[in-house]
């Protein structure tokens, strides 16, 4: 959080992300996927549909710029935690696991 923000403002959104990310999770494991492969690259078409259902079941969705904001930093996460991408397993539940494993777990 930035200096300016008053610290009242700081624990509804850190329940938030939370929330966020446990419904990301949730869509990314269970939801309908098109993967696709262009070039050298796999092209993950489904991605941003599992952002904004996640959202949209969130019992305090975030505001659309925030979430446009957020998606720079998901995708820079997925990047960052998918070393060898493979066309034959889904990225999206690839990155659900690694979000069920390290971020949503309660243990």
């Amino acid at each position: 959080m930035s200096n300016q923000t008053p610290l009242s403002a700081e624990y509804p959104l850190t329940l938030q992300a939370i929330d966020f990310f446990e419904k990301l999770r949730d869509e990314l494991l269970n939801g309908p996927h098109h993967q696709y492969i262009r070039r050298n690259r796999i092209c993950v078409g489904c991605f941003i549909r599992h952002v904004r259902e996640a959202n949209r079941k969130m019992s305090m969705p975030l505001n659309p710029y925030i979430l446009n904001r957020a998606m720079i930093h998901v995708t820079a996460f997925i990047h960052a935690v998918i070393n060898h991408p493979n066309a034959e397993r889904s990225v999206c539940v690839e990155v659900g696991e690694i979000l069920d494993r390290r971020y949503c777990s309660t243990d």
